[in-house]
């Protein structure tokens, strides 16, 4: 069965929903499924990003056959992409094509101020492989990769983790404000948004 087939709504899926055992139904193993199919959730998300698709449909590259043509990619696979990403609802299929949802348009598009995408390719990549090998490190009781800093420190790395830890922060900074601005109070309680940017507040800002 495809990936696709595990994305669909539970109903859908013919599959039963977990229940409790004292109800004196089966338990289902649809958590099974889903933890099975996490890998490709990341996987889809990460090469849409790789590749840019997000960007491109927020400059106005809406259907297949001209994202095919802006991101040089095959119509089979690139179709079979975007079919993932609405289903994920990362995008959102119209009648002209597709279009970005709100947490792409802010966060996957490089159009946007909030772009975090280095982070989301730079995470993966440099997790992928280690996390693979988890099992020999159980086994063995040595880490998969070398570490990234002692005597010879990994000057990319760090430089990458700083940069993308900085837009992270921007990220929630930024999420404080949008609240103070719907809602007349920041996310720490106080009313006013420079209030939580000063060092008088105590309580840390997450998105």
């Amino acid at each position: 069965m495809s990936f696709l087939y595990y994305l669909r709504a539970p109903a859908k899926r013919n599959l039963p929903q977990m229940s409790s055992v004292t109800e004196g139904k089966p338990p289902s193993p649809e958590p099974i499924f889903e933890a099975v199919w996490g890998f490709a959730v990341t996987r889809v998300l990460t090469t849409a990003v790789d590749l840019d698709v997000f960007t491109a449909i927020a400059r106005g590259h809406h259907t297949v056959d001209d994202l095919v043509k802006d991101r040089s990619c095959s119509k089979r696979g690139l179709a079979m992409l975007l079919h993932a990403l609405t289903a994920l609802k990362y995008l959102v299929a119209t009648s002209g094509g597709y279009s970005l949802s709100p947490v792409s348009a802010a966060f996957l598009s490089k159009a946007s101020p909030h772009y975090i995408g280095a982070y989301l390719l730079h995470n993966t990549h440099e997790s992928w492989f280690p996390w693979a090998q988890l099992a020999d490190v159980v086994r063995g009781g040595r880490p998969a990769r070398q570490s990234v800093h002692g005597n010879q420190p990994d000057a990319v790395f760090f430089s990458q983790l700083v940069e993308n830890r900085l837009i992270l922060a921007s990220q929630r900074l930024t999420s404080s404000c949008w609240a103070t601005s719907v809602t007349g109070r920041a996310p720490c309680g106080h009313k006013s948004c420079s209030t939580v940017r000063s060092a008088r507040c105590g309580k840390e800002v997450r998105s």
